[in-house]
């Protein structure tokens, strides 16, 4: 799973259901969903996840044996 993949589905999928929604039958109001689905900062904001630096090393015990690391794991 590719999570920009997923991102671009899920904005669709919102999108889709927007616009099943909402049927604007007053002339003024036509074509009003589609201008704000337009800009693409109306309906999604991100990032939603940040990582910052620099990443504290662990304690440095070996939690799997069974599995050699190259190198010393993170604190999560």
């Amino acid at each position: 799973m590719l999570p920009s993949v997923v991102a671009s589905e899920l904005e669709q999928v919102a999108a889709d259901a927007i616009r099943t929604a909402f049927h604007p039958t007053t002339p003024g109001f036509r074509g009003l969903i589609d201008r704000f689905l337009a800009d693409r900062e109306r309906l999604l904001k991100g990032p939603y996840v940040s990582v910052s630096l620099p990443f504290q090393q662990g304690s440095g015990r070996d939690w799997f044996p069974q599995i050699p690391l190259p190198f010393p794991p993170y604190l999560h």
